[in-house]
């Protein structure tokens, strides 16, 4: 029992090595593709394509075939699509991290667990192993919640700037393909996020899928409300044609009185929150200010 802290010690740091050299790995191949992708001129610049190390994750794509189906989660397909990762590889890497990060959380609470835990073996040890097992099988999909949300918000304060810019390339007599083009490959520092989504859209259609079905799927999966009817319009006008200038024109008015009224909402909720903190903070030290002479001399009069 006295060798058991070295032997967890040991396999702690064998299994920091051993993600550290995926980690690696991943890394090199990622600069590998998008080396290759910028000798092919298909890299935009846009830093959304995520390339995901092959090995790797397409050793647990295929593991998770043979999962039960309640260790499956539906939903980290469509966060992997909200943050930007698609396609199995990714959804692979997730499942590794998901399956490998709670036996890291176990051998770490046992290495920082008191000796006599790991003699006595009492109630504690069963229940902080449970805790660390389950905070490191639930830490992935938060951080994944947290990124995909980070992402839709910086999607949707692009949406009015992607309003203007169609609207723009429509006057100039483009189409909607030379339009989505042109947003995507040459508008990468205004449109960080959505030149990226875009050039996958525009992909897609250069692989055969219909222009309604591209721009359909890929508001889908951003769940983006402002993108999404923004799409509906290219949609429509895709579908029947016509001028288009004026509903973006008046979109963008929409747009702009929606981001308005949020921002009104925000400075309400503001003053509020303020209010509070006035009374707990500020109005106390008024209230010495303003009435601490008088009370000093009503003290000192009653003394007297």
């Amino acid at each position: 029992m006295t060798n058991l802290p070295v032997i967890i010690g040991l396999s702690v740091s064998l299994l920091v090595l051993g993600i550290g050299f995926l980690a690696s790995n991943w890394m090199a191949s990622r600069r590998l593709a998008r080396i290759h992708r910028r000798i092919s001129g298909e890299w935009s610049g846009t830093g959304e394509d995520r390339v995901i190390s092959p090995r790797f994750g397409s050793f647990f794509a295929g593991l998770e075939r043979f999962l039960p189906g309640f260790l499956i989660d539906h939903e980290v397909p469509v966060l992997l699509a909200r943050a930007g990762w698609r396609g199995p590889q990714a959804r692979g890497l997730f499942l590794g991290l998901q399956l490998l990060l709670p036996v890291a959380a176990i051998l770490l609470a046992l290495f920082l667990a008191p000796h006599t835990w790991l003699a006595d073996l009492p109630l504690q040890l069963p229940l902080t192993l449970f805790v660390a097992a389950t905070v490191g099988y639930l830490l992935p999909k938060t951080l994944l919640r947290l990124r995909a949300t980070a992402r839709q918000q910086q999607i949707e304060a692009e949406v009015p700037i992607l309003v203007h810019l169609l609207r723009t390339l429509f006057e100039t007599g483009l189409s909607l393909e030379q339009s989505l083009l042109e947003s995507s490959q040459t508008n990468p520092r205004v449109l960080p996020v959505l030149s990226g989504e875009i050039a996958a859209a525009l992909r897609n259609i250069g692989a055969g899928m219909d222009h309604d079905e591209a721009l359909r799927e890929m508001a889908e999966d951003l769940q983006v409300q402002d993108l999404t009817d923004l799409m509906k319009m290219l949609r429509q006008m895709n579908r029947y044609g016509g001028s288009i200038r004026q509903s973006l024109s008046e979109y963008a008015e929409l747009l702009e009185d929606r981001r308005r009224t949020k921002l009104q909402e925000r400075i309400s909720k503001m003053s509020a929150k303020m209010t509070v903190v006035m009374v707990l903070c500020m109005f106390p030290a008024l209230l010495i200010f303003i009435a601490g002479p008088a009370a000093f001399g009503i003290l000192r009069a009653l003394g007297g």
